[in-house]
């Protein structure tokens, strides 16, 4: 990467090495990437470096091979090292390497240069960005270390400000030096107000700042490659794949693909696994300004909507473990250009999710923002299922908040009705269970309106869900009830299921277990038929907790244990940390409480909030603690 200290790495090596190769020292700068001077070809840096040996120009002989040659000749024998800096590609330093057992051969370059590798033997080092405190000794020689110390935060934030990279603190420690009355407040405003971002990282040493070392780079790209670089700007994440770029550009997959190596071997990316780019911010900043001075705004506003329907192609047709109650409608926009994210299963898609979960949550801010009501809200139902495996409660509360007021400002009534159903679920796991009614009452008025015959069916279930928690235990009844009727109607065996688990919940909680039997067995029987591992795995549970309550400990064991397979299976991590806590409390009635403890910190390693949450299941947990039915633990280091 431009500017991350590669020269100096290589000058402060050779120069602890120096004892080692006592018959000489040899440098050049090979010019592979200088903005102004041209690269060196292998004949003008054979010559040069013969000419370091002691030979006159006048002996050394015409022609690469000769060259290459005499030069091999003269190291035969000798312990030298050789600092090869700033070469653009292997065929510049192929015969540069003198071959000689005795002699070492540091090369710096922007390309990874692998290849020397199988050619030559290298062993290829990749700088990483210094960490914080290497950040701070960067700026120590500038700024000083009592200052460090004493402005340590805003020090930390000018370092985050500069991306840590080596380049950037050094413009900015040189800028400190050179005004001492400069407060660190003052230089941190400065690099935070700039109009233009890399207008803060200029110098005298550095003609152009860092703008200019990245140019030397982005002159080495193809036309297509460097367009890419421009639009992948556009992107809001950390890292990126080809797909992305793919849609982004409006090209195939390989294209993308093909482009993203070629800016990384000029060094502006890297791939730190196979198929996922990232690059730092200030490069990022540097193909924004290219972006917005050469791509027309008709074409970055066509990019950012196929990277939108990328986006929501990828969460709506992605294999998940988990379906959701409510599907939203089917949509079918047009989507010319657009590549969707393929999954070889559930697992890998799960795993992309948690990966890209911030795009997501900008992506669907920023089309709420931007006039794309449609598929902001597509997006945040979408994401739904996610959000609620992984228990990111708050993340889809606000989302939705947000495309709430998207869609009602575009009078979108569907769009309105899924998001004030979405927004209940978020409010029921945060026992905000009035609010939640009042959202699925608005719901329930809007399905009705537009006719959405399976939604308005789902309505009493998601009501009854509600009502449970709230001990309004015959209401929720008659609404699960209702349900269970609708959805047999609509021939929707998962939310029939649903609905049978709730009226055994229900019958449960006024105290008649033995009518709750038969509701519970079509539960469990109709969800493994729906292949709903997580109806299924609740049903088990709720079978569990009518055993445990009868003193039937080791048959509830056997449930709460089915359950939880089929929770880990759907990657569930609120049910599992519940079936925790079901199961320490088989253990605890058994007299074994260390297991009950330890049953109680995995739970909390699952959700570290889950004690202090107001959620059902952190309720849950407070109540038993309350009672004394599982002994206090603290929390564990999960998300």
């Amino acid at each position: 990467m431009p500017g991350i200290g590669k020269t100096t790495t290589a000058i402060h090596l050779a120069h602890k090495l120096i004892d080692q190769y006592p018959d000489g020292q040899l440098y050049i700068n090979l010019h592979g990437f200088d903005e102004n001077d041209a690269a060196l070809t292998a004949e003008e840096a054979l010559q040069n470096l013969i000419m370091g040996l002691g030979v006159d120009q006048g002996s050394i002989p015409a022609g690469r091979q000769a060259m290459a040659g005499m030069y091999r000749t003269l190291l035969s024998g000798r312990k030298v090292l050789v600092v090869l800096d700033n070469a653009r590609d292997i065929d510049q330093v192929s015969d540069l390497l003198p071959g000689a057992a005795g002699c070492l051969t540091l090369v710096t370059s922007r390309r990874r240069l692998t290849w020397l590798r199988a050619t030559a033997g290298a062993h290829v080092i990749s700088l990483d960005l210094p960490d914080r405190q290497q950040a701070r000794s960067y700026l120590a020689p500038y700024i000083g270390h009592d200052r460090i110390a004493d402005d340590s935060h805003v020090i930390d934030a000018i370092i985050d400000q500069c991306g840590r990279l080596p380049l950037a603190l050094a413009i900015v420690g040189v800028r400190a030096a050179s005004y001492p009355t400069l407060s660190m407040n003052e230089l941190l405003a400065d690099l935070s107000a700039a109009p233009e971002r890399l207008d803060a990282w200029q110098s005298d040493g550095v003609p152009g700042g860092v703008r200019a070392i990245f140019a030397t780079s982005y002159r080495q790209l193809s036309a297509a490659a460097a367009r890419m670089f421009r639009l992948l700007s556009l992107h809001p994440g950390a890292d990126l794949t080809g797909p992305i770029a793919a849609s982004l550009a409006a090209v195939p997959t390989r294209v993308a693909h093909a482009a993203m190596q070629e800016i990384q071997q000029v060094g502006l990316m890297r791939e730190d696994r196979p198929g996922r780019f990232s690059w730092h911010n200030l490069v990022r900043s540097y193909a924004g300004e290219l972006r917005d001075e050469l791509e027309p705004s008709l074409e970055q506003q066509r990019a950012m909507e196929r990277l939108l329907l990328h986006y929501w192609h990828t969460a709506s047709k992605a294999p998940r473990r988990h379906e959701p109650s409510l599907e939203a409608p089917p949509w079918s926009p047009e989507s010319p250009g657009v590549t969707q994210q393929v999954f070889p299963d559930a697992e890998a898609a799960l795993s992309w999710f948690e990966s890209e979960q911030h795009t997501y949550h900008s992506m669907i801010r920023y089309a709420a923002e931007h006039q794309y009501a449609e598929i902001a809200w597509r997006l945040a139902y979408a994401l739904r299922p996610y959000q609620q495996l992984r228990a990111r409660w708050q993340d889809w509360l606000d989302l939705a908040t947000v495309v709430l007021q998207a869609v009602q400002h575009a009078d979108n009534a569907q769009g309105a009705a899924y998001t004030h159903h979405s927004i209940a679920g978020a409010l029921y796991w945060h026992a905000r269970f009035d609010e939640a009614l009042e959202h699925l009452d608005s719901a329930g008025r809007l399905f009705e309106q537009l006719g959405l015959a399976r939604a308005t069916a789902h309505l009493p279930l998601s009501t009854a869900q509600v009502l449970v928690e709230t001990g309004r235990l015959p209401e929720a009844y008659e609404h699960a009830h209702r349900a269970q009727r609708l959805l047999r109607a609509q021939g929707d065996e998962r939310g029939e299921a649903k609905a049978w688990y709730f009226i055994a919940v229900t019958h449960i909680g006024e105290g008649s277990v033995e009518d709750a039997r038969e509701p519970l067995e079509s539960a469990i029987k109709g969800s493994r038929r729906a292949g709903d591992p997580v109806g299924e795995g609740a049903a088990l549970s709720l079978l569990g907790d009518t055993l445990k309550q009868a003193g039937n400990y080791e048959q509830a064991l056997r449930n709460y244990e089915r359950s939880l397979d089929l929770q880990r299976e759907a990657g569930h991590v609120v049910n599992l940390s519940d079936g925790y806590l079901s199961l320490a409390e088989c253990h605890l009635a058994l007299g074994d409480e260390e297991a009950a403890e330890d049953l109680c910190a995995r739970a909390l390693t699952l959700v570290p909030a889950l004690a202090l949450a107001n959620s059902p299941a952190g309720i849950h947990m407070r109540a038993l603690m309350e009672q004394g039915r599982l002994p206090l633990v603290h929390g564990g280091t999960g998300e």
